[in-house]
């Protein structure tokens, strides 16, 4: 160029570069996709919080830890419970079958204020709505050895049940349940199913080396020919994953084989049948069906279980999770064993709250239709590679739905034979069990041990500024959740530490009113200063200013303020008149 400056006659920068250069060159990257940090992993036992082995009611018996086996026979307490009728022998009960004749009970209703029975909505006398449950009188030990009579075998010596039951008519599980749990620490989840909870992968292919599974096995499931029509013989081949098939990982598998104990269990000792699953190891699981299902849902899909990973999370068909009404970008779902929710889940279990029909299996999708599954699998392509033409209109920064005459995906395949099977992909997975399998989230214990890590962290990355991350952490968790506590401290209740009775201000005996246990708070000093510090240390590390040097002073005087001590008073020494009148010490 003879002059320093020149008119430019490109609209941009880069037109501009390629007429002066004379040759064709083209950007760096057309399109950024931006993406932020997934979940961390789970793979774990769904546990209700505290966790419970059955949906039975004990009232304050059973102390904070709910146990039924603490009472001693003859104490009995008063719980609500469901008001059911045999119609054939008149005898009251609280099961759905009658313990007298065998017959099948009806639901009896009544007032809750005059006690009339009806089978209306409401009251014929005063008006009120009726219910169908009423207060019972139990005597939990009694009830507890009639239910182990019923199916022998020790009592547990711990089975931990409800303080009361939230569903519509108070219709308990029945306790012998309870007590097969116990044995193997099952906790129950309130619609009376065992859920393993983890999250979605989607996966298309797979090698018998990758699962664990040997290559007859699968064979017995119908995977004979690998994806180049070579008949399966070898553990290394690629083979293309089912649509209604799912890897789990092998925390999973040892978790189902005491679920599948469980209720061999209860069909042989409860149902009085033969046992089914007769299983003793998690390879001996390998083409049992599954249950899987999204906690916003009230759908399960069934699912074939074809072998395990050392990943925690569910390798399955991009179907398989939109089935689930997922998006498959890392949400977390529920396995279960399909005849754990066909013999012990329960709609009437189900509380009465707004919410309480969701997360529930009250329908199972046996088949899985393609067409009738979350729209967003239908984008995925499954093109060997990408054509000329992708590249050429990606440049071009085209539509997504511009790309349908170039690109092969689910959706263009939809209501054909196609749909099913012959999908492909562009690149190879060496295995699908390498990478971590534990992130540092959950490998760290407390949070600021994650603090100190992603800290560090930002000193590696040249794309994080820290000074930016401290801000953030310090504006959006620190300060709150210090400020937060201690207003919350002002306002916290009580609870008892015997019986878990809540209390709004402390009454003045200073013990329960009920079982007469010691008060407890519930919002405690230590909870209010545990980030004070790092606070503090964040705010000196990257020299964040006077603002908030001053802002985390104020709150720290606050916080003396309200946990004001005396300090102990000087103790002073008794003299005598005579120690004044001892002439001093000559130097």
């Amino acid at each position: 160029l003879d002059h320093r400056y020149v008119e430019a006659e490109g609209e941009t920068s880069l037109e501009q570069v390629n007429k002066w250069a004379g040759f064709n060159i083209r950007e760096k990257v057309y399109v950024y996709v931006g993406a932020r940090m997934g979940r961390p992993e789970k793979a774990k036992e769904r546990k209700m919080n505290p966790y419970i082995h059955s949906l039975f009611p004990v009232g304050n018996a059973g102390g904070p830890q709910r146990d039924i086996t603490r009472p001693r026979k003859g104490d009995k307490i008063k719980v609500e419970l469901v008001n059911l009728q045999c119609p054939e022998c008149g005898y009251e009960s609280t099961t759905p079958i009658c313990s007298n004749c065998g017959s099948k009970t009806v639901l009896e209703k009544q007032c809750p204020r005059c006690k009339t029975k009806t089978d209306s909505e409401k009251c014929p006398k005063c008006g009120a709505e009726t219910v169908g449950f009423t207060w019972v009188e139990l005597d939990l030990r009694e009830e507890l050895e009639k239910s182990r009579n019923y199916i022998d075998g020790q009592i547990p010596s711990k089975i931990k049940c409800v303080k009361r039951l939230m569903n519509e008519t108070r219709m308990p599980e029945n306790l012998a349940k309870g007590i097969l749990r116990a044995r193997y620490d099952l906790s129950v989840f309130k619609d009376g199913t065992l859920r393993y909870d983890l999250t979605d992968i989607p996966l298309t292919h797979f090698r018998p080396d990758e699962v664990g599974t040997s290559v007859e096995k699968l064979r017995e499931l119908g995977y004979t020919y690998d994806v180049n029509g070579d008949p399966l013989t070898r553990g290394d081949q690629m083979l293309e994953l089912y649509v209604q098939d799912v890897v789990l990982p092998e925390d999973c598998g040892d978790y189902l084989v005491k679920v599948t104990k469980f209720l061999d269990e209860e069909i042989r000792d409860f149902y009085k049948m033969e046992p089914v699953y007769n299983k003793e190891t998690r390879n001996d699981l390998i083409g049992e069906i599954v249950l899987g299902m999204a906690p916003h849902t009230s759908a399960a899909i069934t699912g074939r279980l074809i072998g395990w990973t050392t990943v925690r999370n569910c390798y399955a068909h991009p179907y398989w999770h939109a089935a689930k009404r997922r998006n498959c970008d890392g949400d977390e779902d529920a396995i279960m064993m399909t005849l754990d929710p066909l013999l012990n889940f329960s709609r009437a279990y189900l509380p009465e709250q707004s919410g309480g029909l969701m997360d529930a299996p009250l329908f199972v999708i046996p088949n899985l239709n393609p067409s009738e599954v979350d729209k967003e699998s239908h984008n995925v392509d499954v093109n060997n590679r990408y054509p000329p033409e992708f590249y050429q209109m990606s440049m071009k920064r085209a539509k997504p739905s511009e790309f349908g005459s170039v690109i092969d995906t689910l959706g263009g395949r939809l209501g054909t034979p196609a749909q099913y099977t012959g999908f492909s992909y562009t690149h190879e997975c060496s295995n699908i069990n390498q990478g971590s399998h534990i992130g540092a989230y959950n490998q760290l214990q407390t949070m600021l041990d994650k603090l100190d890590s992603q800290l560090d962290l930002t000193k590696k990355l040249r794309a994080v500024d820290g000074q930016v991350v401290g801000l953030k952490i310090l504006n959006s968790h620190f300060m709150k959740d210090i400020v937060g506590n201690l207003r919350a401290f002002t306002r916290q209740g009580f609870r008892c530490s015997k019986c878990n009775k809540k209390f709004r201000r402390p009454p003045l005996k200073g013990v329960c009113d009920r079982c007469g246990g010691p008060i407890l708070q519930t919002v405690h000093k230590g909870g209010i200063e545990k980030y004070l510090t790092p606070a503090k240390n964040i705010i000196q590390k990257y020299d964040l200013g006077e603002y908030y040097e001053d802002r985390i002073k104020l709150v720290e005087e606050e916080i003396d303020s309200v946990f004001w001590e005396e300090q102990p008073k000087e103790t002073h020494n008794q003299f005598n008149l005579t120690d004044f009148m001892k002439p001093k010490p000559k130097d």
